[in-house]
């Protein structure tokens, strides 16, 4: 067999132009006298990399794909790759390649080359979680990746130079995007944009039309939230978390009917949340801040609903007990919650560290004044804002009431109050009564024929 390896020549990888028999050539480029050299993969790194064989048809390594004989696939994430990207490397010589990912892995003294534009047939690019480090002291998204208008995932997140402490950078997020028309994911959590609400949220409704995941946590944005968002209305998860808005949600993230994650958690929001966002039906997981309000209980789909360390106050309102059935996940630790939990129904599924850190908050499952009482029902809600000050009347029970309360008084009264009636009533009960039971009707002849006799000696 022949040597395997990854990377050729402090990290090339070994790559093919052309899988199909004809022209089967394998670009490996200086060879590496032993893939086990732990000054390249580092000590049992080697044990994950692919092994790739140069003697048999490059379409059966694993993880690659063709197409009609071509590479148009590459998937090396998470291999603990170990070893230097640069423009050199015969990666950049697959034209046809269509997937690529190389998240999870480890980049020496390397930055993104700018050479990945010229791969202009990539729909999917995932370059996450790698590590940069070594000598590199400015990590920058290469402007070259605005040629990939094909792009329909572009996943940049989580890249840093873990020795220097930095992480990756994006100077014009505008020029950016612009060309990347057809995208509907983009991750670019804890990339530097340092950018204002208006530059950034009009670069993206702008230029992404299509966008269905946005995710762009820990990214230095400023706010406030500009309503060109609106635009984006094919929307299904949304991370904004961690950035700087200052300033009241906007109530048009409603109108996202598809969304199904909401995070804008540790953002500095402030105000009430408008009601119509926690009636989004197919409204899954919501991560935010601000107060609780009672019609988050609306969305009964709910199954993960993180709140953690916020500034939320008041008291957990018994009706988001009652209806979330569905809730699966819950975290409302370390806020300034007060009052008791309502302990019913999913809500008492949950451990004391769901609720921790809130010093006003009492009952079961925390250890402070928990009881075994029963569970508080939930109070009975009426949807016009002056229903406080009017009493509450059932009148579904009332009229049942009343109806049966008529109807037996119909039935009644005659009978009490008016002789002929009386006696019409219990002849025809007599008669009816005969006609169920003979034997009660001999047994009454007799008796009136007894009764008959003692009458007439009575008179003599």
């Amino acid at each position: 067999m022949a040597k395997a390896g990854t990377f050729i020549n402090y990290g090339e990888i070994a790559t093919t132009f052309d899988c199909r028999p004809v022209q089967n050539r394998v670009v490996f480029g200086p060879p590496l006298p032993d893939t086990q050299n732990s000054s390249f993969f580092g000590t049992n790194f080697s044990n994950k990399v692919p092994p790739w064989n140069e003697s048999v048809d490059c379409c059966s390594w694993e993880g690659v794909t063709c197409s009609e004989g071509r590479v148009v696939g590459l998937y090396l994430d998470n291999k603990i790759i170990y070893g230097k990207l640069d423009s050199s490397s015969s990666l950049f010589r697959l034209h046809h390649l269509q997937h690529l990912s190389l998240a999870g892995n480890f980049f020496l003294d390397s930055r993104i080359p700018p050479e990945f534009g010229n791969l202009t047939n990539l729909i999917y690019l995932n370059l996450s979680r790698i590590s940069f480090n070594g000598l590199v002291t400015q990590l920058e998204i290469p402007i070259e990746i605005s040629r990939l208008t094909r792009l329909v995932t572009l996943d940049l997140s989580y890249n840093s130079n873990d020795e220097l402490g930095q992480y990756l950078e994006c100077p014009n997020l505008v020029t950016l995007v612009q060309n990347l028309t057809r995208l509907t994911e983009l991750y670019l959590d804890f990339v530097k944009i340092s950018s204002q609400g208006n530059d950034w949220c009009q670069a993206l409704s702008s230029s992404l039309p299509n966008l269905r995941v946005l995710s762009m946590s820990h990214c230095d944005l400023r706010g406030p939230l500009d309503s060109s968002l609106q635009k984006l209305q094919s929307l299904s998860i949304v991370d904004l978390s961690g950035n700087n808005f200052s300033a009241p949600i906007l109530e048009f993230f409603a109108d996202f009917r598809n969304l199904t994650f909401f995070d804008l958690s540790d953002c500095g929001l402030n105000g009430q949340f408008p009601k119509k966002i926690f009636q989004v039906p197919k409204l899954q997981t919501v991560d935010l801040s601000g107060q609780i309000p009672p019609s988050l209980g609306k969305s009964s789909q709910l199954e993960s609903l993180d709140l953690s360390s916020n500034k939320l106050s008041g008291e957990i309102p018994v009706q988001l007990a009652d209806s979330l059935t569905f809730l699966a996940v819950l975290n409302l630790s370390f806020n300034q919650l007060v009052g008791p939990i309502p302990y019913i129904k999913q809500f008492a599924t949950f451990s004391e560290t769901s609720y921790e850190g809130n010093k006003g908050l009492y009952g079961c499952p925390l250890k402070t004044n928990c009881t075994s009482a029963e569970p508080r029902s939930p109070p009975p809600t009426f949807e016009d804002s002056n229903s406080n000050s009017r009493p509450l009347i059932d009148w579904n029970f009332l009229s049942v009431e009343l109806g049966f309360v008529f109807g037996f008084g119909m039935v009644i009264w005659p009978i009490m109050f008016c002789k002929r009636w009386r006696i019409w009533y219990c002849k025809h009960v007599d008669d009816i009564l005969f006609r169920m039971f003979p034997q009660l009707y001999l047994g009454g002849k007799q008796y009136r024929g007894i009764r008959a006799q003692r009458n007439a000696g009575q008179r003599h």
